[in-house]
Parts: structure tokens; sequence; C-alpha cells
């Protein structure tokens, strides 16, 4: 478990590459949000926030508008848009590849293929130490839920008498 968690992982691991996780890891990841404590603090901090600014914006809401700012000046006669220039010249290819992720001819292409695209258009092209490092990755990933279900089977209780006391 601590493989699985203290591990650093390639940047792609899990917003490009989807990692298969166990029915467990997968339940306690989905209840991380629902935790008291966090959501009264956000709703703190929200409050703190609309306060400063009511027009503020919040992250979520402008990486929305990002795509539908993506258009085509007259003079320019690249095939590439505004925002998909500004990511290329700040070499920003996360922007670039939430972009191409639903654009039209993209979005029919594997995930990694774009990603790996992005970075090469923003002349950050993927080594082979980080092709590497995504297999070694992957391998340690499934190596650490197998032996995770193989403690669960070991130590899993079939049947039983249970008893609380409340005192």
């Amino acid at each position: 478990m601590n493989n699985l968690i203290n591990r650093d992982y390639h940047e792609a691991i899990g917003s490009v590459i989807p990692v298969q996780l166990n029915k467990e890891l997968q339940l306690g990841n989905s209840l991380l949000s629902k935790i008291p404590h966090n959501a009264v603090e956000d709703a703190k901090n929200m409050a703190i926030e609309k306060t400063e600014n009511p027009n503020k914006m919040t992250l979520d809401e402008i990486k929305k508008l990002i795509p539908k700012l993506n258009y085509n000046l007259p003079e320019e006669k690249e095939e590439t848009k505004l925002m998909e220039r500004i990511f290329i010249d700040t070499h920003n290819y996360w922007g670039l590849y939430e972009i191409y992720i639903n654009k039209y001819p993209y979005n029919l292409v594997n995930p990694f293929v774009i990603y790996t695209y992005c970075r090469n258009l923003c002349g950050k092209p993927m080594t082979k130490n980080e092709y590497t490092k995504i297999t070694m990755d992957l391998k340690s990933i499934k190596k650490s839920i197998k032996h995770i279900e193989q403690k669960d089977i070991k130590y899993k209780k079939k049947a039983g008498s249970y008893k609380v006391d409340f005192k």
C-alpha cells in the first residue's frame, strides 16, 4: 500500500492514462470528497472569496471558457487558432491538451497520443526515459494492487458473529 501511495508517478498517469484500481481504493477515493471538515472549510473559503469580489470566476469556470475563446484572427494565415497559438508559445501543453481532447478529429484518437502530440507541438517531446518511467509506473501499480488483493483474500472473514457494546 505504501508503494502505491508514496511513489512519484509520471504526470500522464491518472490524467491521461487511466489506471484500474480495486473496488476498495475506488470507494476510498470517491469518499474523500465527502469528508465534512473539508466541505465546511471549502464553504467558508467560497464565502470569503464571494465577499471579496462577487464577479470573480472560479478556475473551473475559466477552464470552460478557454475553448470558447479559441477563434481565428482574420490576418492569421496559419491553421492554429488564438488559444492554441498562445499555449504553443508559452509551452503549456496541458492547456493545449484540454483543447484538443474535445475537438473533432482529435477526440477519436487515444488520449496518450494527443498528449505526446501536444508536447511535441510545444517543443517538449517525450524522451525514452519518460516512456520507460510510464511503463515502470504502470507495472508498479498493477503489482501493488495485486498484492493488496491477495492480502484481502488472506485476511477476509467469511462469516462470524459480531457484537457492539456502547458503554
